[in-house]
């Protein structure tokens, strides 16, 4: 059996523990993906293949001490050490090549035309899309975080706002899938009920859970993160801005303390 402690994410995975319930013996992984995806689209392609066969290899690759996908940078709590998104044991490191898996997202739109009408293609090429996109955010981010080192504020600025146009873009980017929306989460919480004061305290609980989980400041802050629109433009974005803000006021007046970004948080 399973037990998800996630949804929405990752459908391959699931699809995959349902089917094993049925065998007897351990499948080829890549033959089954092929078919899974041929399956899920609803046509078949020597591209698609291809492409699910490199993301086997790269984001849904096998790595030494590294189980969980991995994170965004996008969600992470700002800081000069970025090291995971979620407190727990998880990391934003890349252990495959980009340009690879960039390659499989650009195989898969070949096929456009065939899944322009197809849900699951069209959820999967923003899926691999989202996950490029927060990966490549990682190098304005580094030469950002070295030129604060290095006192280099041209270069800070430069690629501060890169780093933040990203964050825009991946924002367009999930606006076109309806469980990617943060506006859709606050909805369905607001219409559980029709009771005034329990409308607010569902919204409330539904902004936590995605954000602080909890009302005071604990180590399960950002736990539950979400890479959706609506939170990256007015959460995530502006938490950011803080940070590199603060950072400009360090590297020209020197010493400044550290912003308080649980209280922008927790105003949110």
């Amino acid at each position: 059996g399973t037990t998800w402690e996630s949804i929405e994410i990752n459908p391959v995975i699931n699809d995959f523990l349902s089917d094993m319930r049925w065998e007897k013996d351990i499948p080829n992984v890549t033959e089954w993906v092929e078919e899974y995806a041929v399956r899920r689209y609803g046509f078949d392609s020597p591209n698609i293949r291809k492409a699910w066969n490199i993301i086997l290899e790269t984001a849904y690759g096998t790595y030494k001490n590294h189980r969980r996908p991995t994170e965004s940078i996008f969600c992470a709590p700002p800081s000069l050490r970025v090291k995971k998104a979620s407190p727990f044991t998880a990391s934003i490191s890349v252990h495959y090549d980009q340009r690879i898996f960039r390659d499989a997202i650009k195989l898969i739109l070949l096929d456009a035309e065939k899944g322009a009408d197809k849900a699951a293609y069209k959820y999967d090429v923003v899926d691999f899309t989202r996950q490029f996109m927060a990966n490549a955010a990682q190098i304005p981010y580094r030469e950002m975080i070295k030129a604060y080192h290095n006192k280099n504020m041209s270069t800070f600025q430069e690629s501060s706002t890169r780093f933040l146009e990203m964050i825009d873009d991946q924002d367009r980017l999930v606006a076109t899938q309806e469980t990617l929306l943060l506006g859709k989460w606050i909805h369905d919480a607001r219409i559980s009920s029709k009771i005034p004061e329990q409308i607010k305290q569902n919204e409330r609980n539904a902004r936590k859970l995605i954000t602080t989980w909890s009302e005071p400041k604990t180590n399960l802050d950002n736990y539950a993160w979400r890479e959706w629109n609506g939170l990256l433009s007015t959460y995530y974005k502006p938490r950011r801005e803080l940070f590199i803000n603060n950072l400009k006021e360090k590297m020209n007046k020197g010493n400044i303390k550290n912003i308080n970004l649980f209280d922008f948080q927790k105003k949110w």
